[in-house]
């Protein structure tokens, strides 16, 4: 037979203190309006980032200012001009680091020009200059342009390439006043002084 102890007579819930309904409203409220705030707070948040977002794609799609782009093209130009004057003054047409900061500088030039809807910007210069540059060597495949827009950052040299520069130095070296170098140069200094 199975024994059954009697219930014991102590209630589980007697120590429990059950807040008064006020109270759990005055809770209810405040939990509330924590999650309101909090929602408040995220709403903002991510507005702020949306608006991140924007600002971005426009910063991208346009330049900071038209003079920033202007510059830009100031600067690789005085710098093609300087590389030009270093081929005038030696030889460098074994110099690989040379070979590189041409080309790089002609590159930046042709970019700026696609980009640039700046009216400063030397875009009829540089058309100039790349029809001369398509035009030396002479009935050559091959010729200054294409070696200036494929050599940028390669790590190669090719012969051709430094023949060709070889040449303009040597070209320079003995007319100084009717060379294709001095000519180039001229283009440029003539307008950098209209510029200023």
């Amino acid at each position: 037979m199975v024994d059954f102890k009697p219930p014991i007579d102590k209630d589980p819930y007697k120590n429990v203190k059950v807040p008064p309904i006020q109270e759990k409203k005055e809770n209810a409220n405040k939990n509330q309006q924590d999650w309101d705030a909090l929602e408040q707070e995220n709403k903002k948040s991510y507005l702020l980032y949306v608006f991140s977002c924007i600002a971005g794609v426009f910063s991208k799609l346009f330049p900071k200012s038209m003079t920033e782009t202007v510059s830009h093209s100031d600067d690789y130009l005085e710098k093609f001009k300087q590389s030009l004057l270093a081929l005038c003054k030696e030889n460098l047409s074994q110099d690989s680091e040379f070979l590189k900061e041409i080309s790089e500088n002609w590159n930046h030039l042709l970019e700026e020009s696609k980009k640039s809807s700046a009216t400063k910007f030397p875009i009829e210069l540089i058309n100039t200059l790349k029809k001369e540059f398509s035009a030396y060597p002479e009935n050559q495949e091959y010729t200054l342009c294409y070696y200036l827009a494929e050599y940028a950052g390669l790590q190669w040299s090719p012969f051709p390439y430094m023949d060709i520069l070889q040449d303009l130095h040597f070209q320079y070296q003995k007319d100084p006043v009717s060379s294709l170098l001095k000519k180039w140069i001229t283009l440029i200094e003539e307008h950098q002084k209209h510029e200023i």
